[in-house]
């Protein structure tokens, strides 16, 4: 109780007096790395306290950085998916997140620092995983049809209990949580990579960072029959994924790695699975924009000339439509 109160007492100054907080914290550094290790705390009460407290310290530049250049980043994603991470998308995993962009956002540079790490990448990437999605891990159970007339015919109670069709398959979703906990993820994920340098080599150390976000980005369900894969996002978050691959994952290796080209003009065709126009159409350029920074003039050239003169093929009598006449096509 006394911890807890204390924290609370902390937090009321540094809102109300931050200039005075702020000088008397900085006097006394070792404060602030005391203050860090409490994120390991096993009282809840006394850890949310810190993850608020830390919250309004973090709005400091000065403070922030003596944060940064300690372990508290890798403290605080840790503390993240021990609290169940993408699943459910509890309210801690939110602060914690809101905690790490404002830690990173007044100087983008040192993310090479927190990149260097050899866990933070894993652990970020499992917040964007869509299998870990409640409704994915623990499906809701089909609901039954409802019934247009009650019949007490013997034949006809048979029929509908051996029927396939007498339940409705339930599409397992991400909740308004978990949307939320995704969107911070990769808003965190695009902040740090706002140096060129840093991406190039993030691409490279840590691939499955950017498969999720590309899969995320390219996300269609399967056909019907087939086993749903993952939980199923909204088509705002698949837009904002395609942004941020547009932005931030613009590698033609890792569009070529995931069938890229082809799975993104299915998009620009579609719209994606959403049945509102608006959305569809937001989806749809956004998947043209990707397209447009990913093919270079060569890519473009060799698709063209292609078209014009198709290369033969030995293997197969029909060849498949080129990437030009999908689009006149469409």
């Amino acid at each position: 109780y006394s911890r807890v109160s204390s924290l609370q007492v902390l937090q009321k100054i540094c809102s109300k007096y931050p200039s005075i907080a702020q000088a008397q914290i900085l006097d006394v550094p070792n404060g602030l790395h005391r203050l860090a290790d409490s994120f390991t705390e096993e009282n809840e009460q006394v850890r949310n306290e810190v993850v608020l407290l830390a919250t309004t310290i973090s709005q400091w530049p000065s403070c922030a950085k003596i944060w940064v250049f300690t372990d508290t980043c890798e403290n605080v994603i840790d503390l993240a998916v021990k609290e169940g991470g993408l699943t459910e998308g509890n309210f801690l995993v939110r602060d914690c997140l809101d905690l790490l962009h404002s830690l990173l956002k007044h100087d983008t540079s040192l993310s090479d620092l927190v990149w260097q790490s050899s866990s933070f990448a894993r652990k970020l990437s499992s917040l964007m995983d869509l299998r870990q999605g409640s409704e994915f891990i623990d499906p809701p159970k089909p609901l039954p049809l409802p019934s247009s007339s009650r019949s007490d015919d013997l034949d006809d109670i048979l029929q509908q209990s051996t029927s396939s069709e007498s339940k409705k398959v339930v599409i397992p979703k991400l909740t308004s949580d978990e949307e939320t906990v995704l969107k911070k993820a990769i808003d965190l994920t695009c902040l740090m990579l706002n140096n060129e340098k840093t991406r190039v080599t993030v691409w490279k150390q840590h691939p499955g960072l950017g498969s999720l976000l590309w899969e995320l980005a390219l996300f269609s369900p399967p056909p019907s029959g087939v086993p749903q894969v993952c939980a199923l996002p909204s088509s705002s978050l698949q837009q904002k994924a395609l942004e941020s691959v547009a932005l931030f994952f613009a590698s033609p290796d890792m569009m070529q790695r995931h069938n890229g080209l082809d799975r993104l003009l299915f998009l620009v065709c579609t719209g994606g699975i959403t049945d509102k126009l608006h959305q569809k159409i937001g989806l749809s350029q956004s998947a043209l924009h990707v397209i447009r920074q990913l093919v270079t003039d060569e890519m473009a050239n060799e698709i063209v000339i292609h078209t014009l003169a198709p290369p033969i093929s030995t293997d197969a009598l029909e060849t498949e439509p080129t990437v030009v006449l999908k689009l006149v096509n469409t």
